[in-house]
C-alpha cells in the first residue's frame, strides 16, 4: 500500500526583486521529498507575514497533503496576512499534489474549457519615472509585446480613501494626463484600465469618469474604498461610469466568498478581481467565480505579483467559463522569469499558453530565490516537532 504523503517542512522566504518591490513565497516539502511552491506577497506587511507563517506553520506541519483542504477551509482569515499565507499554502498543496497524481492542479481541480489564457499588461510599477511620456512609453513596449490591454495607477500622491475634504486639483490633473498619454500612444483599439487603489472619494470618481479622457475607458478599477457604508456609493458609481460606456471594478482583496456576497448582492462591480493570493485557496477561487457567474459578473483575477501567483492564477483561468483577462505584470524585473528559471510559457500576442507539467507548472531556480532573499521563516518536522529559525 503506498504511503501517504505528510508536510515534512515549510519554508517562507522574503525576497527582494527591485528597490520598491518585495515577494514572499511559500515552500512545502513532503516527506517524499517533493517540493511545492506558494505566494504570499503583500506589500508593506513581510513582518505581519512571518507573524502569520511562524502559527501556521506549526499546525500545518506533519499534516496529510489530502488532509489540508478541509484544514484550510476551516481556518479562520480575519487578516489579510492570514489569508495571505493560507491561500499560499493551498497553491503549495495543489502543486505537490499534482506532482504525486502526474496531473497540472488544474486537472485536479476541474474541466480545462481553454488552453490559453488572454492577458493584460500591467505596466504601472515598471514606469519608474511618472512622466507622462514615460507611462506612454511603458504601453508602446506592452503593445509592442502583443497585448491588446494595459493598465496603470496614475494617482500618484492622491489620498483621500473616501474622505470629504479638498483636493489637490493639480494631482487629479496629471492623473488624467497620464491616462491620456497612455490613450493616444495605444490608440482606442487597445482596452486601457485605470487602477485608483480606494485612493479617491465620489466627488472625484465622478469627476474623473466625466473626463472626455476617460469616454469609454475599459475599467475603472477600486475608486473608493469597499467598506460597507460604501456599497450603495459604489453602486451609484457604477451606473455613472456604465453611462459613459465604462466599467467599474473591483475587489482585489476580498476574502473567501462571503467577501463578495455583499458588492455582488449590492450590484457594486460589473468585474470583480479575486487575488489567488488573498481569496483563501484554489478551491475558493473557483467558488468566487461560480458566484460571480451565477450573478453575470466578469471573473477577473488580480495577478500583478510574483511568478508563483502567476502560475497559479493561470491553473485557474483555464478551468472559468465566465473569464476574459487576466492581468499579468508586465516586464517590472528580470527576476520573474529567472525565479521561474526561465521555464513559464511567455505571452505571444496577449496569450499565454497553461502549463499541463504537473502542480503549477513553475520549476523556482533555487540560486536566484536563495541570493534575493532578505529574511527566511522555515519549520521542520523532527520527531514530531518543529524547530523554527528566522534568518
Amino acid at each position: 500500500m503506498k504511503k501517504e504523503a505528510r508536510i515534512d517542512s515549510l519554508t517562507l522566504s522574503i525576497v527582494q526583486v527591485t528597490p520598491s518591490t518585495r515577494w514572499a513565497f511559500v515552500e512545502m516539502v513532503d516527506d517524499q521529498n517533493r517540493t511545492g511552491f506558494g505566494e504570499a506577497t503583500l506589500a508593506g506587511h513581510d513582518g505581519d507575514l512571518l507573524r502569520v507563517a511562524s502559527e501556521l506553520f506549526a499546525a500545518v506541519v506533519n499534516t496529510r497533503l489530502k488532509e489540508t483542504g478541509t484544514m484550510f477551509a476551516t481556518l479562520r482569515l480575519e487578516t489579510l496576512a492570514r489569508a495571505a499565507v493560507v491561500s499560499a499554502l493551498s497553491h503549495a498543496t495543489m502543486d505537490l499534489l499534482g506532482q504525486a497524481r502526474n496531473c497540472s492542479a488544474a486537472a485536479l481541480l476541474g474541466e480545462i474549457v481553454r488552453e490559453s489564457v488572454p492577458m493584460y499588461a500591467n505596466i504601472n510599477r515598471r514606469t519608474r519615472s511618472r512622466a507622462p511620456a514615460d507611462f506612454a512609453q511603458s504601453a508602446r513596449v506592452a503593445t509592442a509585446a502583443g497585448f491588446s490591454a494595459v493598465k496603470i495607477a496614475p494617482f500618484d500622491d492622491v489620498a483621500l480613501y473616501g474622505a470629504h475634504t479638498n483636493y489637490d486639483k493639480k494631482l487629479i490633473d496629471a492623473a488624467l494626463d497620464r491616462i491620456a498619454a497612455v490613450r493616444d500612444i495605444v490608440g482606442r483599439s487597445v482596452e486601457v484600465m485605470v487602477d485608483c487603489h480606494w485612493r479617491l472619494n465620489v466627488a472625484v470618481a465622478r469627476e474623473v469618469l466625466a473626463s472626455n479622457v476617460c469616454d469609454g475607458l475599459y475599467w475603472l478599477e477600486c475608486p473608493i474604498p469597499e467598506s460597507p457604508d460604501n456599497l450603495q456609493d459604489l453602486r451609484a458609481l457604477r451606473s455613472f461610469a456604465n453611462s459613459r460606456g465604462i466599467r467599474l471594478a473591483g475587489c482585489e482583496q476580498a476574502v473567501r466568498t462571503d467577501g463578495f456576497r455583499p458588492f455582488v448582492k449590492a450590484g457594486a462591480y460589473d468585474v470583480m478581481m479575486p487575488d489567488i493570493k488573498y481569496v483563501g485557496g484554489m478551491g475558493e477561487m473557483l467558488e468566487v467565480a461560480r458566484l460571480l457567474d451565477s450573478h453575470g459578473v466578469e471573473f477577473s483575477p488580480h495577478n500583478p505579483s510574483g511568478p508563483v501567483a502567476h502560475a497559479a492564477s493561470l491553473q485557474i483561468c483555464a478551468l472559468v467559463p465566465n473569464f476574459r483577462r487576466l492581468e499579468m505584470q508586465f516586464n517590472e524585473t528580470r527576476y520573474f522569469d529567472a525565479i521561474a528559471n526561465m521555464k513559464l510559457p511567455l505571452p505571444q500576442n496577449g496569450k499565454t499558453r497553461v502549463s499541463s507539467a504537473p502542480g503549477l507548472g513553475i520549476e523556482v531556480n533555487r540560486t536566484e530565490l536563495d541570493s534575493l532573499t532578505i529574511r527566511r521563516l522555515i519549520f521542520n518536522r523532527e520527531h514530531e516537532k518543529c524547530n523554527a529559525t528566522v534568518a
